[in-house]
């Protein structure tokens, strides 16, 4: 069975990760910041998450921090083609060459792009017709958006090749974009808000090294999944120092098995993805990696939001 393909598909559900802005606040130079956004940046993407959600936490210092972690987030999500039509030069952007690019679908350039491919593209009006830019050489002609229209129109838009010769496209939703483009992401004052926000009837996983194993979060996914569809998977990490039950605690006295039941209506699972760690502390970057690629393979066993 041939488990890879590209380009890969869009998730059946919603996968949110939930994690906090000390996760980069605490790094002590701007390089290691840049670093640690594009770790977590990339963990969400590998697993084709939908939604990478950022709180403040009780460690934060910096509040100047989430314009630089949504300004880099912007950056790597903009097709390299793009970069310099969309993205102006900005002095907290002057080091972000040293990242290595996200690589997701919407991101490969192609001369000779393929008939019924999708593209993340920039339109504008260009002689009097409205073209998309998608990476070619020449830009692509739209069939379906008048100049009359240009100002209703987001001029970044998902567009689908229709025509090769000559080069035409066509507006596509995002709704009916098939393939995984990347993750949404917003900013939220804490977790409490975070959570009532983004995870209300959902399935909410904790990831803490005092959960339960791997086999018995498949086992207890198998339950839920038996009984109702799951349509939103919240996944959320605690800060250098505290697990996010600790954070919740501090911020609303209750722990979040307690709030996801009497708040969110939602099914709760705390998981521990490294039994025995071998150091005294795993990093929130560092969970992110080895936490989602359990949860994948447990979401892919039992087929749901593949």
């Amino acid at each position: 069975m041939n488990l890879f393909k590209w380009p890969p598909p869009k998730r059946s559900c919603m996968l949110k990760i939930l994690v906090p802005i000390s996760t980069v606040s605490i790094k002590q130079s701007q390089v290691l910041r840049l670093i640690t956004i594009w770790e977590i940046a990339r963990a969400a993407a590998i697993v084709r998450c939908t939604h990478l959600l950022f709180y403040k936490d009780l460690e934060v210092k910096d509040h100047e921090i989430v314009t630089l972690i949504e300004k880099t987030l912007r950056y790597l999500l903009t097709p390299p083609y793009l970069r310099k039509k969309v993205i102006p030069l900005d002095p907290q952007l002057r080091l972000v060459g040293i990242l290595n690019p996200l690589a997701l679908p919407i991101h490969y350039r192609r001369d000779d792009p393929v008939l019924g491919s999708v593209r993340l593209a920039l339109i504008e009006l260009k002689n009097d017709t409205v073209v998309a830019h998608i990476g070619t050489d020449k830009p692509c002609t739209m069939i379906d958006v008048k100049a009359s229209d240009l100002n209703l129109v987001n001029p970044l838009q998902f567009v689908e090749v229709v025509s090769l010769s000559p080069l035409l496209c066509k507006l596509v939703q995002e709704d009916n974009v098939k393939i995984y483009t990347g993750f949404k992401y917003r900013f939220y004052d804490s977790l409490k808000e975070a959570l009532y926000q983004e995870c209300r009837d959902s399935v909410l996983i904790e990831f803490s090294k005092f959960g339960m194993d791997a086999k018995k979060a498949l086992r207890s996914l198998r339950a839920i999944a038996s009984k109702q569809k799951i349509n939103i998977l919240c996944t959320v990490f605690g800060s250098p120092s505290m697990d996010a039950s600790e954070i919740l605690a501090k911020e609303n006295g209750t722990d979040i098995s307690s709030y996801a039941k009497s708040q969110l209506h939602a099914h709760y699972l705390r998981i521990n993805a490294v039994p025995y760690q071998g150091v005294r502390s795993i990093r929130t970057h560092e969970a992110l990696y080895l936490a989602l690629a359990i949860l994948n393979l447990i979401l892919f066993d039992l087929k749901i939001c593949c």
